[in-house]
């Protein structure tokens, strides 16, 4: 409790001895804070200074609708007792409350009694001070509720409650108007041993700051369109000491330090509309509590890494977007399951596993590594940096053109694919393709995809050529895998994507450490006649070929079967159908 609200309860202590404070008369409760009777008190026009004690409950109402009359308050209004229930009335000017102050509640205890201050729609302008301070000593209930129009602008924290009680009762806090805190201060800051939930509906500027005893649970709904930013470094929410938490944001949380801070066991529901965001050097959460667990769910985007402690454990469960914008700090154990879209920038971040069946997309520079293994399952991931660790897939499809620095295993339903066209895609350790996995190769004019492999590439699966277009070259292998340690099996399937024309033939090939593809020259005769007819010497039996197309698609295929390079005709051979190709035929014979 501030020391100048000690002091006055000290002085009013030894005004009225050590029994239950008294109310006050009308005369005491100074300024236009009127005593009604019982326990009621109506505060309107300019009650400057207020003090108002209960014995023991004290019922306030600020402003009267009936009257529409308002009050002004120039200093604080400052109301002790045990039941506590502050009422704010609608009236055509809203109330107010200005200088280095706002309302304070502060309740003698310990007692079961319930403080309730609901309606707060009075305008806070604060010079300094605190906008709403309630200092319990309750295990009964508190609610706290502003509404529309109850805006708090202040150079100190926003709405501040603390409960001195041993076992201190439940706390709702409902923000229906937005809070600018001072700098480097809350918006809200709660320090109870209690169960607690705090409803966000409108902006805070001013870190939501939570202490407990390590009893109690908190909730914290931050709701959609809501934006929940600091005013300094501070941690956007600090959760410290309690038994559990969770906080659900629709909205958006933007960082200083670290939008979420936690030694606690905390599940953060990042929903479809929400967005969590950290800066450039900050992180987006944070696990400091050894022994306790933070569970990320996240259906909406997160922008920014995250931070644990040794003996700590996170767990990213990701069906949204999640982009780690600076080097991670995990210390703990910290797994991420994604079903969404994880980005890995141009930094590390170093995870214990990762299962992945959405896309994963580790951009050049980035270094995303596993010690505990990287699994995938349906999906793809996209490696123009460096993907760290052991790697097995079961599904989906691998690609990119960086490197996977440890061993890869390919099973059944699972793609490598160097390249995002063509390109090449690195291993360091070995590379295993078991069966039913295969392997995709682009061949694009003068390139191919390529795989290289540090280790030992073992082999079976299919190799899937996909044609690229461009201009081939005839008879020169294309190297499309690489195994410095050593190459053994082969693939047992070959299938082509597109086509590299109704003459061309394509060829795999091995050698001890590499597997090779050419493209071969077949015969026009025979693919000109659907696949009838003698290449070069029977003309009756090549249907569907007129005599000229005949003779210059014969002479051709002579002319290779002796050795000549057609590689200039290339665009001849590639022709898509037999129609095509009879129609690049007549160009030949002067027909056209």
């Amino acid at each position: 409790m501030p020391r100048r609200h000690q002091m006055t309860i000290c002085r009013l202590a030894l005004l009225l001895g050590t029994t239950a404070l008294m109310p006050l008369s009308a005369d005491r409760a100074r300024a236009a804070c009127v005593f009604l009777g019982g326990a009621d008190y109506q505060c309107t026009d300019d009650s400057g200074g207020t003090i108002i004690v209960g014995a023991p409950a004290a019922n306030v109402n600020i402003g009267n609708t009936g009257a529409d009359r308002n009050a002004t308050f120039p200093s604080e209004l400052t109301i002790f007792g045990t039941a506590i229930n502050v009422t704010f009335a609608t009236t055509t000017t809203p109330s107010s409350f200005n200088g280095n102050g706002g309302l304070v509640v502060s309740q003698s205890g310990p007692t079961s009694d319930a403080i309730s201050v609901t309606g707060m729609n009075a305008v806070m302008n604060l010079a300094g001070g605190i906008g709403i301070e309630v200092n319990a000593n309750t295990s009964g209930t508190t609610t706290i509720e502003t509404v529309a129009g109850g805006t708090i602008t202040t150079g100190g924290n926003g709405l501040e409650y603390r409960n001195a009680h041993i076992t201190p009762g439940t706390l709702t806090i409902t923000v229906g108007a937005t809070i600018t805190a001072g700098a480097n201060n809350s918006a809200l800051l709660i320090d109870t041993g209690g169960s607690s939930t705090l409803n966000v509906n409108a902006d805070l500027q001013g870190a939501i700051t939570y202490s407990g005893r390590t009893t109690g649970t908190v909730v914290i709904n931050v709701g959609a369109g809501v934006t929940v930013s600091p005013t300094g470094i501070y941690q956007t929410i600090a959760l410290n000491n309690v038994s559990d938490a969770t906080v659900n944001n629709g909205g958006t949380i933007v960082a200083g330090a670290s939008s979420l801070y936690t030694n606690s066991n905390t599940t953060l529901n990042n929903q479809a509309s929400g967005t969590i965001s950290s800066s450039a050097t900050g992180y987006a959460f944070r696990q400091h509590g050894s022994g306790k667990t933070l569970i990320v769910d996240n259906a909406g985007t997160i922008v920014g890494t995250g931070f644990s402690v040794a003996g700590s454990t996170v767990s990213v469960i990701n069906s949204g977007t999640w982009t780690a914008n600076a080097a991670s700090a995990f210390t703990g154990t910290a797994t991420l399951a994604n079903s969404g879209t994880f980005v890995s920038g141009a930094f590390t971040t170093a995870l214990t596993s990762v299962t992945n069946s959405g896309s994963v997309n580790i951009q050049a520079g980035g270094t995303l590594s596993t010690t505990g293994g990287y699994i995938q399952s349906a999906g793809g991931t996209a490696v123009d940096g460096t993907l760290q660790g052991t790697v097995t897939l079961n599904g989906g499809q691998i690609l990119g053109t960086g490197t996977i620095a440890g061993n890869l295993t390919a099973n059944a339903g699972a793609t490598v694919s160097p390249g995002g066209s063509t390109g090449t895609l690195a291993v360091t350790g070995n590379a295993t393709f078991n069966a039913g996995s295969t392997y995709r190769v682009e061949i694009a004019g003068a390139a191919a995809d390529l795989f290289t492999v540090t280790g030992t590439a073992s082999l079976a699966g299919t190799i899937q050529l996909v044609a690229g277009g461009g201009s081939y070259s005839f008879n020169a292998p294309y190297t499309v895998l690489t195994a410095a340690g050593g190459r053994t099996g082969t693939f047992g399937n070959v299938t082509t994507v597109g086509s590299f024309g109704v003459g061309v033939t394509s060829e795999v090939s091995y050698t001890a450490k590499a597997v090779e593809v050419t493209l071969r020259p077949g015969s026009l005769v025979s693919a000109g006649s659907g696949g009838s007819g003698s290449p070069v010497s029977d003309w009756s039996s090549a249907s569907g070929l007129s005599l000229n197309n005949w003779s210059v698609a014969a002479a051709i295929d002579r002319a290779v079967a002796n050795g000549a390079d057609p590689s200039f005709l290339y665009q001849i051979y590639a022709r898509g159908d037999r129609e095509a190709l009879l129609a690049a035929l007549r160009t030949l014979t002067g027909e056209v």
